[in-house]
């Protein structure tokens, strides 16, 4: 009986610290998530040789890749990318924030183009206050992850 009651209490004491472990752990998988599919948008956009757009949906709490399709007249459309790749939805809430040189972009997107390149952006993830940003590179069209808030 005493030993049971001494590993309730340690039980008890040590939830905290797994409901935070898994917090972060959570958070984690969806900062990795959002970056492998905003990998996937430039990766898209050089196979395809045409602009791919990534958009957050609030609504929807989700991303999505957008192909980009442009018309002769200058007009334009977006077709979703279907497939396992095309989109992603984290598993908690999260709130996503998409900025060009501080700035929140309107749209919460970004466009990598054919030629491996990709608008400058910061994805601001945070879970719960467990902040991340995917930084894109415009020249490279890379995108880096760090933990934390966009560089100023």
């Amino acid at each position: 009986m005493l030993v049971s009651a001494v590993l309730v209490l340690l039980l008890v004491a040590a939830s905290p610290g797994f409901q935070r472990a898994f917090q972060r752990l959570q958070a984690e998988e969806s900062a990795f998530g959002f970056t492998q599919l905003l990998r996937a948008a430039r990766d898209q956009a050089v196979f395809q040789g045409r602009t791919v757009a990534w958009a957050w949906e609030p609504s929807a709490r989700r991303a999505q890749l957008y192909a980009v399709v442009a018309a002769a007249d200058g007009t334009g459309s977006v077709a979703p990318l279907t497939g396992r790749a095309g989109s992603y939805a984290p598993t908690g809430p999260v709130l996503v924030t998409v900025t060009r040189d501080g700035e929140p972009v309107d749209c919460d997107c970004v466009r990598f183009f054919s030629d491996g390149t990709g608008e400058p952006a910061q994805v601001q993830l945070d879970y719960r206050g467990l902040l991340y940003t995917v930084t894109i590179d415009a020249a490279t069209g890379a995108a880096r992850l760090a933990r934390g808030p966009a560089a100023g």
